[in-house]
């Protein structure tokens, strides 16, 4: 399944923590792969205008990331389980 949008689109959907924060100096940190995407002057644009660190981390080690536990849950509920693949409104659901 794939959703719909990019990388930037996705982090234009995250809470904006300077509504809260907005005496901090950095709002928050992503954590990104080496994909492109993540790569690109417009996403690292996006970062430093909303004040937001990447984090550093290491390539090829992906048991340094806690979303991959995540995504384990989630293909378990959805692959073990006989379930169908969902819509993105039922997956939202169940990350909710």
């Amino acid at each position: 399944m794939k959703l719909p949008g990019t990388s930037l689109a996705i982090l234009s959907h995250t809470p904006q923590a300077s509504e809260i924060h907005h005496d901090s100096e950095r709002l928050g940190i992503v954590m990104e792969d080496g994909a492109s995407v993540h790569r690109s002057k417009v996403t690292s644009n996006w970062r430093v205008d909303h004040r937001i660190d990447k984090m550093v981390w290491s390539p090829y080690s992906p048991d340094m990331n806690p979303m991959d536990n995540v995504w384990w849950v989630l293909k378990d509920y959805f692959n073990d389980s006989g379930r169908r693949q969902p819509s993105v409104e039922e997956l939202m659901g169940v990350v909710q």
